[in-house]
């Protein structure tokens, strides 16, 4: 059996039980749509650089064309091309820049201000980038805050296992004790 890596951001935007459709997706490598195709329908927004969608799919699904990398490389390295990639989908969701510009504060604070500075404008050119797709592409997204979730946190999958692992009552200290 052939291995396929796969690096890809999902999203899923209706909130219902069950939900198993990715309504937008952004596929970072050249084996992530084989990974994900059965969760994809023909709603599915599909941003994608042309490196990284094979042939078969491209008369499969609708497909734009956006130069995540490539953005990234103009920014200072390939290393913010999730950036473009989260600033994009700001673009598209209509987020309020500042919120965007905070939170990649907050996120790189450790990282020192170049990086930060550099995220931010990564951030900005994948935001434009969003905005014409709205604007050019008829792509459209209503979207409305839910006051029911301003308390609910947002974590990555890091985040997440240390903070079940602490709420299973698993402590760092405990488990050096137990060594």
């Amino acid at each position: 059996m052939e291995e396929r890596l796969e690096n890809y951001l999902s999203i899923v935007l209706c909130g219902e039980a069950g939900q198993d459709k990715i309504d937008i997706l952004i596929p970072f490598s050249r084996d992530a749509i084989f990974h994900v195709e059965n969760r994809i329908s023909p709603k599915t927004l599909i941003l994608a650089e042309r490196k990284n969608i094979e042939d078969e799919y491209r008369t499969k699904y609708k497909i734009w064309e956006v130069p995540f990398s490539q953005i990234a490389t103009e920014v200072g390295s390939k290393l913010y091309t999730n950036t473009v990639a989260v600033g994009t989908i700001a673009g598209l969701f209509q987020v309020e820049p500042a919120l965007i510009e905070g939170y990649l504060n907050q996120l790189f604070v450790a990282k020192g201000k170049e990086i930060i500075q550099k995220n931010i404008e990564a951030a900005k050119k994948g935001y434009t980038i969003g905005e014409a797709l709205l604007r050019e592409e008829g792509i459209e997204f209503n979207i409305q805050p839910n006051p029911e979730t301003k308390e609910e946190i947002l974590l990555n999958g890091t985040e997440a296992v240390a903070l079940g692992t602490i709420v299973g009552g698993c402590f760092p200290c405990q488990i050096c004790a137990r060594v």
